[in-house]
């Protein structure tokens, strides 16, 4: 045998264990697998890179040259690189430490982007089948999202086959989303509230709102009188539609967690102005929620977050344009006003309402008191409760009451509403939709190829 077969016979090899591989993570999240709710998104991602494999099979039938072989050597490793930028975050659930936290973050996200979506699809649907996000725990001081639209992130090892921007523009969309939360707050649940705003950001890129959203900024400035101020609000416009979905997810619990994460030192605080850039200064930000939550109905806790916050950041002079005439039109709009690709509004398919509040407080205080919590089935109430409590008395929240903190007490109650197999209220695909999407996932990865290999001529 010589150096060319040899070559091809190692290639061989290497794509039986990728395969092997897949195979491993398709089992773990099938139904009986340790984590059967992330099945379609390991399909997913999987579904791509078996594309690469497809491509790579296809060179090699057709070209048996040492060159070629050892090319596709190094293309299979990147394929592993590339997985790994997926395994990477499934596995830390194979972590005791971190499951809970994960499991619930998860089904919080699903929660907020699921109703979302399902209103779209009603709408359109022949819309396709799109994957909920995904969240991990990273180094991050806090909470990000890579898109849909954001590239695959290849860990990074000098001088090999993709590394830099070139890989980044070379490959296309990811198959789901990824939120980032920062490794400390596995222990700190009430912060996780902020996960509801990333998933306003997957809303915003999945269902390409930029220009309905823009439309209805143009609306809310000539109603308030602030069309020259239409640049501002526009590089702001993906922060406030993404705090406008947290308001939806948790309500006032959410602005409260907001406020907490926005906190700094006052002098500093109330220097910034507005800019074109893409968050609006904190005093505004904060002030904008606020707006939001009286659009909502929360009219007593928006005006108790509004004090608390007035009396360490008052409003600079010059600014209460933005945060009294022109941000109740733009909350009200990014709320209620009609958008296709949604089909409806945004409130129409995710709220969080008195009652779901009323109920998170009745929680939180029987959290507090070492009480037997109600038997409120809603994660997203639980979560609320768990941010009012630490709120309120962040002393005693994680200190034991009758044998048990307020901060477990919450948890575990969290951890019973999670179902085994499906996510809250999804639906498993039929084996017809199953099929078209990993057709439609390994047409992508072999498109992925294509991009890549092409760089390398």
């Amino acid at each position: 045998m010589g150096y060319a077969e040899r070559k091809q016979a190692e290639v061989e090899r290497k794509m039986e264990a990728l395969a092997l591989e897949f195979e491993r993570w398709l089992n773990a999240t099938a139904p009986g697998g340790p984590f059967p709710k992330h099945h379609t998104q390991v399909r997913a991602a999987i579904g791509r890179l078996q594309g690469f494999q497809d491509a790579v099979r296809e060179i090699l039938a057709t070209d048996n040259s040492l060159s070629t072989a050892r090319e596709m050597a190094r293309t299979l490793l990147a394929v592993h690189r590339i997985w790994e930028f997926f395994r990477s975050k499934l596995a830390q659930r194979y972590e005791k430490a971190f499951a809970r936290y994960l499991a619930i973050a998860d089904e919080f996200a699903w929660l907020c982007y699921h109703p979302i979506y399902e209103q779209a699809r009603q709408a359109n649907p022949g819309r396709a089948m799109k994957e909920p996000p995904l969240v991990y725990l990273n180094g991050g001081m806090s909470p990000f999202i890579l898109t849909r639209d954001a590239s695959f992130q290849a860990e990074a090892v000098p001088r090999e086959l993709i590394s830099g921007s070139g890989f980044k523009q070379a490959t296309s969309s990811l198959p789901f989303p990824v939120i980032g939360v920062p490794w400390n707050q596995v222990l700190h649940l009430p912060d996780a509230l902020a996960i509801g705003h990333e998933v306003g950001h997957s809303v915003e890129a999945d269902f390409d709102l930029e220009a309905a959203l823009d439309t209805m900024i143009d609306e809310a400035l000539e109603e308030s009188g602030g069309a020259a101020r239409a640049p501002l609000w526009k590089a702001w416009r993906s922060e406030v539609f993404a705090d406008v979905c947290g308001c939806l997810a948790a309500g006032p619990p959410f602005v409260c967690a907001l406020a907490d994460f926005l906190l700094a030192d006052p002098q500093e605080l109330l220097a910034r102005q507005p800019a074109v850039e893409p968050y609006p200064p904190e005093n505004l930000r904060v002030r904008i929620n606020v707006q939001v939550l009286r659009k909502m109905g929360f009219e007593e806790p928006a005006d108790r977050i509004l004090t608390a916050w007035d009396a360490e950041y008052p409003l600079p002079a010059g600014q209460s344009c933005f945060a009294e005439e022109d941000a109740p039109a733009i909350a009200e709009r990014f709320l209620d006003g009609q958008i296709e690709a949604l089909g409806g509004s945004l409130r129409s398919a995710l709220t969080f309402d008195a009652t779901q509040y009323e109920r998170a407080r009745t929680q939180a205080q029987c959290a507090l008191e070492g009480r037997v919590l109600k038997d409120y089935r809603d994660l997203r109430v639980m979560l609320a409760a768990a941010r009012i409590a630490y709120a309120t008395k962040p002393d005693a929240y994680y200190r034991p009451i009758n044998g048990i903190s307020p901060a477990e007490r919450l948890e575990q109650k969290m951890e019973s509403l999670l179902t085994s197999d499906l996510r809250s209220g999804e639906r498993a695909r039929t084996q017809q939709q199953q099929q078209k999407a990993d057709e439609e996932n390994r047409k992508l990865g072999k498109q992925d190829f294509a991009r890549i290999f092409q760089r390398l001529q």
